[in-house]
């Protein structure tokens, strides 16, 4: 599967088998934490399904494990670049959110960014 492919968390589920019902966050009352969450758990799906059964090996040093980098100026969330981490003990996004190549990273952060936004924001 070429990544660029997904284009949606709906693509993603459908690339996973599983369905794009996402479960009844209604007891969160605070709407932030909420829309955090629900973006957390796309995300999670939607690298899963680039990734193709790739995960992180946090024992192995040597292995990349590649995020989408932003920062914020006077416009907004800005993207920076795709970042990685072998040795940083710093988890930036989450263990779940890392990319097995930092062209996924950088698609994820140009395709996802308004998920990203309800995750950090």
């Amino acid at each position: 599967m070429e990544f660029t492919e997904v284009k949606s968390f709906e693509d993603a589920c459908q690339v996973l088998g599983m369905s794009s019902e996402l479960p009844d966050l209604g007891v969160i009352q605070d709407e932030k934490i909420r829309k955090s969450t629900t973006a957390f758990i796309k995300l999670s799906v939607i690298i899963k399904a680039l990734n193709e059964g790739w995960e992180p090996d946090w024992n192995d040093w040597s292995q990349y494990k590649y995020y989408p980098w932003f920062y914020m100026d006077g416009a907004g969330l800005v993207d920076a670049y795709a970042d990685y981490a072998v040795s940083a003990t710093a988890a930036y996004f989450g263990s779940r959110l890392g990319c097995k190549t930092d062209a996924m990273a950088d698609y994820m952060k140009d395709t996802f960014r308004e998920l990203y936004i309800d995750l950090l924001f």
